[in-house]
């Protein structure tokens, strides 16, 4: 398996249960883990050597779990 792979699945638990607390809802935070799994493994090529895996995945975690927030709140909005 690819370091990221085995590093995301390691972190699966943790990363949902932090984006259930931003997000409120378990539904919301598997669907921003998922998209932020695509994303990390989008750019796995592009990693620069030595990046802390678990940081980078949390902060690409986080940056999908505001993405749907936002995207969410605009479509409550119309």
């Amino acid at each position: 398996d690819h370091p990221l792979v085995t590093t995301f699945h390691a972190l699966r638990d943790e990363l949902v249960s932090t984006l259930v607390y931003l997000l409120g809802n378990r539904d919301d935070a598997l669907d921003a883990a998922q998209d932020a799994f695509l994303k990390c493994w989008r750019a796995r090529a592009n990693l620069p050597d030595g990046v802390n895996l678990r940081a980078w995945i949390f902060r690409v975690g986080m940056n999908a779990a505001r993405d749907l927030r936002r995207s969410a709140w605009s479509r409550r909005v119309k």
